[in-house]
């Protein structure tokens, strides 16, 4: 039997089908971004602006503690780039041989306490009866949470230890306070300047209570190899998008990203 040739309609339906299968394996394969809990509302408005201007690189986000993290590429999790909320766990990752490229410092974060239904509640007041319950992100495996017991071993009163609650994380140690389990929370200035929690009440720590909490970044090995890795690291790097984590509160420091210039 003789085959008949494909018509025009039959051969541009076998050209969308190409199309729309090549689409669907670009987007099946995101940029994933493992990032500290602290960066939630900064990084959602960052990968939402990167999406917008490159539709065609679509990204995912997981959140957690930056030690968890850590912990969890070093045994395997197919993490591309990671944002760490202090130096000491991206520093673990490479010295494990899992860096695509040496960590970079690109901000610090600032600690303050949170009071939304305490206003003008200052660090030396928490030893009020007023204040039974303070929230902190577990210290184990959570910048932030370290930086809280640094704070409080300051105020020098071990009856605040028995207050204290723990959330796994920054993100789940304000949703405790949100929730009524505690009344205040030592969690970070990022949060708080989050669209949820814009205008409730804070009080900035003394950073000089606590160690500098470095925000790390760093490309993983794997990330090395992901066609998107680069073009975020660029957009990283414009003006817009530190302008953009500076609003949520993040003191740029003086170290570029120039190791992951991208050639013109």
């Amino acid at each position: 039997m003789s085959k008949r040739p494909l018509t025009p309609c039959l051969w541009m339906l076998c050209w969308l089908s190409v199309a729309w299968f090549g689409v669907l394996s670009v987007k099946a394969a995101p940029l994933t971004l493992a990032a500290a809990s602290s960066l939630r509302d900064s990084m959602n408005a960052l990968v939402q602006q990167f999406e917008r201007d490159h539709p065609e690189h679509p990204v995912r986000m997981v959140y957690g503690s930056s030690g968890k993290l850590a912990s969890q590429i070093m045994h395997g999790a197919p993490y591309d780039i990671f944002f760490s909320a202090h130096a000491d766990y991206s520093d673990r990752v490479a010295a494990a041989g899992l860096a695509g490229a040496p960590p970079v410092a690109w901000a610090e974060g600032r600690l303050v306490l949170w009071h939304p239904a305490h206003p003008g509640l200052k660090p030396e007041d928490l030893s009020s009866a007023a204040i039974r319950h303070i929230a902190i992100a577990q210290p184990r495996h959570a910048p932030y949470g370290q930086a809280a017991m640094e704070v409080l071993g300051r105020l020098a009163d071990d009856q605040l230890q028995q207050r204290l609650v723990f959330g796994e994380n920054v993100g789940h140690a304000t949703q405790m306070v949100q929730s009524g389990a505690a009344e205040v929370g030592l969690i970070a200035l990022s949060v708080v300047r989050g669209t949820a929690l814009r205008g409730t009440s804070y009080t900035e720590i003394n950073p000089d209570w606590y160690q500098p909490l470095t925000q790390t970044l760093m490309l993983t090995r794997q990330g090395a190899d992901h066609p998107s890795a680069q073009l975020f690291l660029a957009y990283l790097q414009q003006r817009e998008a530190r302008d953009l984590f500076a609003g949520f509160g993040y003191l740029p420091l003086t170290q570029s990203l120039e190791p992951f210039h991208v050639a013109e």
